[in-house]
């Protein structure tokens, strides 16, 4: 919903898709601004004031009563045109409820509204996104800062992907840094494109062809390279990570055509990581998490922040390792010969 308002049918009391009049009833609908629902309830909700306006709906604080703690309140914009959208919102919803960890944001009620739209409540959490932060810094965050935010991203990351769960919309828009005393706690938001890719039934969320997610986050397999995986995320991930470090989008001033056509046949470019004297073993994990190969990447998210940190652990091939068959054979004789000598000279005294 491009334009942010909310179109009103004063006969049915009901928020519908943009359109002049009512489907239902004929009547002139009324275009009032998001804030309509300021003081009025959304379920056993009073809603106090608008927090946040996203592409598929927005958010407000509300609470149950004067007395109750506050909830962010997440009511979806009525859609005609997309069929699949509100399946994607309440599949978001679920998704959220199903995901317990300290770095990422948990979803609490769902429910359908008494003005048509469906709804979720999340924990209410005072701070910045990342995009506000990072205006904030325009040369860029500290090193030790940005690895902190990369820690606690990829934890949550990984716990999704080991849920088996790829978010698919990483981006500094949704991540919500909360001040905690003198450090913060990052919280992954917005799990609208989300995509659940072990032991659910695969829902068609979008037509053949369409892109997911955002041109200057996108990744290989957002525009049919590879198959989405948890690789995705990763890829995402460091381009963020790469603009905390220098303050500048990886992808800055690249058309949407540029991102997909050529962006996404070659690993991040180093020069654009130029500015601040940024150690090698940085350098050689951001390009290698952005490699146009999955398999090429870093085992997982975890791995990945092992690079940045210059661990061992990152180092390791991300293929199983294969024994060679001279040195398993060497391998085999050696135990046959010490269980024979075993047996003849029994166990030592």
């Amino acid at each position: 919903m491009s334009s942010h308002a909310l179109f009103h049918c004063p006969n049915c009391r009901r928020l519908v898709a943009p359109a002049s009049v009512c489907a239902r009833c004929s009547r002139v609908l009324h275009r009032e601004p998001l804030q309509f629902l300021i003081g009025r309830q959304v379920g056993p909700y009073r809603v106090e004031q608008l927090i946040g306006v996203g592409g598929v709906g927005a958010v407000y604080l509300a609470r149950k009563s004067l007395d109750a703690p506050a909830v962010a309140l997440k009511l979806m914009y009525p859609d005609d045109e997309d069929e699949n959208a509100e399946a994607r919102f309440l599949l978001e919803a679920q998704m959220l409820r199903e995901l317990r960890h300290p770095n990422i944001v948990r979803a609490e009620d769902v429910a359908r509204s008494e003005w048509g739209p469906p709804y979720y409540t999340m924990e209410w959490l005072s701070g910045p996104n990342l995009r506000q932060v990072l205006r904030d810094h325009p040369a860029g965050l500290p090193l030790g800062e940005v690895l902190e935010h990369a820690r606690q991203l990829a934890a949550g990351l990984q716990y999704a992907h080991d849920s088996g769960l790829i978010h698919r919309d990483v981006k500094p828009e949704n991540v919500l840094v909360v001040p905690a005393g003198a450090s913060f706690i990052d919280k992954l938001l917005d799990f609208g494109f989300a995509k659940w890719v072990v032991g659910r039934r695969q829902l068609r969320m979008t037509a053949d062809g369409d892109v997911i997610g955002t041109p200057a986050y996108l990744t290989p397999e957002q525009v049919g390279l590879a198959p989405p995986g948890p690789a995705t995320d990763q890829y995402a991930l460091a381009l963020v990570i790469g603009e905390m470090l220098t303050g500048r989008k990886m992808r800055q001033g690249l058309e949407p055509f540029e991102i997909v056509t050529r962006e996404v046949q070659a690993p991040l470019p180093v020069e654009r990581l130029a500015g601040p004297e940024l150690p090698e073993h940085i350098v050689r994990a951001l390009v290698r998490a952005t490699a146009p190969r999955p398999q090429d990447r870093f085992a997982d998210v975890e791995a990945f922040v092992d690079g940045l940190e210059g661990r061992r652990r990152s180092l390791l091939a991300r293929r199983p390792r294969r024994w060679r068959p001279a040195l398993l054979v060497a391998l085999l004789a050696l135990l046959t010969l010490a269980a024979a000598l075993w047996l003849v000279l029994g166990p030592a005294s």
